[in-house]
């Protein structure tokens, strides 16, 4: 499942098949093999975070489509493994998170 943060940042992660079956590649290579064009990929506990050339800016609904958890993942994984590149466009997100729900980021 892929979900857009907005500003070209992107969660990518696998989610359960019906049949049990778990997968035999990693998330990277699956996104990889779909040609979904990226800058940089920083994986985390199951999950990829991707950035890309360029994105567009949030909406307030797309922003309520994340938990705190999201958050503190994808912070967290840039800030161990992502370049300046990837921290900056983080922070420019959540400045636009502040803005769109009104209080300061989780």
């Amino acid at each position: 499942m892929i979900k857009s943060f907005g500003l070209g940042v992107l969660s990518a992660e696998m989610v359960q098949s019906t049949d049990g079956i778990a997968p035999n590649k990693s998330i990277l290579e699956v996104v990889e093999g779909h040609g979904l064009p990226f800058l940089e990929a920083v994986e985390s506990h199951g999950r990829v975070f991707l950035m890309q050339a360029d994105g567009h800016r949030p909406t307030k609904y797309e922003m309520s489509l994340f938990e705190p958890s999201d958050w503190e993942a994808l912070r967290t994984a840039v800030a161990e493994r992502g370049s300046d590149d990837f921290q900056f466009r983080l922070t420019e997100l959540e400045a636009d998170r502040v803005i769109l729900e009104g209080g300061p980021p989780a």
